[in-house]
């Protein structure tokens, strides 16, 4: 019988699908430690189960490794406090040089192998407004997190609609996308 299969949340939206060739009791919610390509992870447990195997993912998954501990939990804050250092400097050092860029967010691999500037430009781009729309949150006009399709990732977002019978909002106009390149993006 094949592997389960383990959909893991992380920062800024990011997701991925591991396996769980040892068969660790996991369940929504749990924080795991998975392997990447250059080390470790770490992550929340999203979805798991055959409905996964359903979702499109390229090559063949990585491995949830074991259950996060509370060590593993309290070094995940300190290199959340380490990546609010890197996007100070990294702030300071583009507005010394004048650079036309925007910084979006820092990101840590949990075992410090690798630390991810996401920045936007006209000039060289490594995220688009799509990426940063994600990595940031919201929800579309369409009703579903930023730069997701339909079928990613169960989500349950009420309508406008919804809004006004739950007086979650005073109308039921469309919400105002934050931006119109990102207006409905699937």
């Amino acid at each position: 019988m094949p592997a389960e299969l383990v959909e893991v949340a992380f920062k800024g939206n990011r997701t991925g699908i591991y396996t769980n060739p040892v068969e660790i009791q996991l369940k929504t919610g749990d924080n795991v430690i998975v392997e990447t390509d250059r080390g470790e992870d770490l992550g929340e447990v999203v979805a798991i189960g055959r409905v996964l195997s359903l979702k499109d993912f390229k090559g063949e998954p990585l491995k949830v490794m074991r259950l996060a501990t509370p060590e593993n939990l309290k070094k995940l804050k300190e290199n959340r406090l380490e990546e609010e250092k890197a996007f100070r400097v990294c702030k300071e050092k583009i507005a010394k040089r004048n650079l036309n860029m925007k910084l979006v967010d820092v990101e840590y691999q949990f075992d410090r192998n690798k630390l991810i500037f996401y920045f936007t430009s006209d000039q060289r781009r490594q995220i688009g407004v799509r990426d940063e729309a994600k990595r940031i949150g919201g929800y579309g006009t369409c009703g579903y997190r930023y730069a997701t399709k339909p079928n990613e990732s169960a989500v349950t977002v009420p309508a406008a609609t919804a809004c006004v019978v739950l007086r979650l909002c005073a109308s039921s106009k469309p919400f105002p996308p934050s931006t119109p390149r990102t207006n409905c993006c699937p």
